[in-house]
């Protein structure tokens, strides 16, 4: 499979609440684990069903236990009768947050050398 990713993904187990507002207002909390993060994008799972080209306003709880804001577009779905796993890509984050990930993706010894 081609790889389209932009920048490359560390493995990480950490967790991200989703909330979309509907059109009628209703906000609709969706709980994910995270499988893997870059300063672009996140891999994750979760048991609601989400359709790629939402957009959701993102808590990522990182390794130190903080909270990244952030709005996500789900662009890839893999959903089967065991799990669903989802790919997102991040349409709004703080240049501070990203530059957490890439210092992170650095001292974990995870950087894309061929940029």
């Amino acid at each position: 499979m081609e790889e389209k990713r932009k920048n490359k993904r560390t493995d990480l187990q950490v967790t991200a609440e989703l909330s979309v507002i509907s059109t009628n207002g209703e906000t609709r909390i969706v709980h994910a684990e995270v499988t893997d993060l870059s300063p672009t994008g996140i891999g994750f799972t979760c048991d609601e069903a989400l359709e790629i080209g939402e957009v959701y306003k993102t808590k990522l709880k990182i390794w130190t236990g903080e909270t990244i804001p952030a709005i996500l577009k789900v662009v890839r779905a893999n959903v089967s009768v065991e799990y669903n796993i989802y790919g997102g890509i991040f349409v709004g984050m703080e240049n501070s947050d990203i530059l957490r990930i890439q210092v992170y993706q650095m001292f974990s010894g995870e950087t894309n050398e061929e940029a």
